[in-house]
């Protein structure tokens, strides 16, 4: 038995124990090298941890700005998560990696393309950590778009505003007054606001009558003795651009403008050795006697449509409202009456005459219509009331009054009520005609 124990059962003990230290040897080994793997839950959330090692050659025809991807190594064992981080990361010197697949945004509308258009590197976004990432593109030159025109902006359509009131060419008062001195031209608002001087000249200016606006600046024909005697002059109702428009030994007066397709300066004038109604040219050349008669004739006023003049003539033996055409034809009496009837203003319609008159024993301002019939009063006051004008719109009438002991600029309406001293100056304030521009 003792020969069975040391031959037998001896040398199986030590092969076991050899064995079993064969096998801890082994499992010491293993565990040493990592085996078995840890469990899928206790792996780091890593953006590159689900990424398997693949082995990928890119190979580019070398080019301008176009540099070869390098060739990715597979790691060395199956955990080797910080070889293939460092096998994706762009060497310093390298162009950064293709993108992933995304859609391409169109390009941004420009002014004007300037020079030629190059393509900027866009960094290279993160891999997405859900879902096996796609097969890389092989890099492929992509065409440059040409610049496309810039689009013209269709703009919005908008409300077209109403013009305000202010817009609209705005009423002026041009009247003579002594206020500085002597007799000069002025200009104010029809409220009477913005009272301006127009002229300024040591001889008296007086009588001014509206001409058409000029370069979007009314301007205004008047009468003035600085030359000696009286002469025709216009001027702008701010006071530049002076021109003479008559130059005769004789007085010329009264000036107002013709209208028309063939416009016209009218005015009165001694030097046929009486007053006489002349229609010249614009520029105050080549005056023509349409009046033509030895008795005195004065205060002109010119019908709207530029096809007659209304004036104030003695040749009945007293003042009297005359009617010719521009050509000296039709002369006709519109008043007949034994009082005096004088300074004629036509309505911007041509369809009524105001004037004065003094039938009532006193000056008035009566209207009538343009063929001498309708006769009615407007005003009714113990001072005088003279020299009539209208309003554009035909809605009211300007006058001269004395109702305030001197003469002043007046307004009213139609029917003679509202009358408004809009001088309220202690000088004589008169010869005023109404305009616009």
């Amino acid at each position: 038995m003792r020969r069975i124990f040391w031959f037998v059962v001896v040398p199986l003990a030590a092969c076991l124990a050899l064995a079993v230290c064969a096998i801890l040897a082994a499992g010491g080994f293993l565990a040493l090298r990592g085996w078995p793997p840890a469990p899928a839950a206790s792996e780091p959330d890593h953006p590159l941890s689900r990424i398997r090692p693949t082995v990928l050659t890119v190979t580019l025809s070398p080019g301008p700005g176009t540099l070869a991807t390098p060739e990715a190594t597979a790691p060395e064992s199956p955990t080797g998560l910080p070889e293939a981080t460092a096998a994706l990361e762009t060497p310093p010197t390298a162009t950064a990696a293709p993108a992933l697949p995304s859609e391409t945004p169109p390009p941004l509308p420009t002014s004007a393309p300037t020079g030629a258009a190059t393509s900027t590197p866009q960094p290279t976004p993160e891999p997405s950590a859900t879902g096996a990432p796609s097969p890389l593109p092989s890099p492929t030159a992509t065409a440059t778009p040409s610049p496309s025109p810039t689009p013209s902006a269709t703009p919005s359509p908008t409300a077209t505003a109403t013009p305000s009131p202010t817009s609209a060419p705005r009423g002026y008062l041009a009247f003579s007054s002594d206020r500085d001195g002597d007799l000069e031209v002025y200009v104010m608002g029809d409220d009477g606001s913005q009272v301006t001087r127009v002229t300024n000249s040591v001889g008296e200016d007086s009588r001014p009558a509206w001409l058409p606006p000029q370069d979007g600046m009314g301007r205004l024909a008047f009468e003035s003795v600085r030359g000696g005697n009286y002469d025709l002059y216009a001027v702008d109702a701010a006071g530049g651009n002076l021109l003479r428009l008559t130059d005769s030994p004789a007085d010329e007066n009264d000036p107002c403008w013709l209208p028309g397709s063939n416009p016209r300066l009218v005015y009165a004038t001694g030097r046929d050795g009486n007053w006489e109604i002349y229609v010249a040219n614009p520029d105050g050349s080549g005056g023509v006697n349409v009046s033509n008669h030895e008795a005195e004739d004065f205060s002109p006023a010119c019908s709207p449509d530029g096809g007659r003049i209304a004036f104030d003539s003695d040749r009945s033996g007293d003042y009297e409202i005359m009617v010719v055409n521009a050509d000296g034809s039709g002369m006709t009496n519109l008043t007949r009456h034994p009082a005096w009837d004088v300074s004629p203003a036509w309505s911007p319609d041509g369809r009524r005459i105001a004037f004065s008159s003094d039938r009532d024993m006193n000056w008035e301002i009566y209207l009538m219509d343009a063929d001498g019939s309708n006769l009615v009063r407007l005003t009714d006051d113990p001072a005088d009331d003279d020299h009539p004008t209208w309003s554009p719109d035909g809605s009211r009438l300007a006058f001269v009054s004395w109702r305030t002991g001197n003469a002043e600029i007046w307004i009213m309406n139609l029917d003679g009520s509202g009358a408004t001293n809009v001088t309220n100056h202690p000088a004589e304030d008169w010869d005023v005609v109404w305009g616009e521009w």
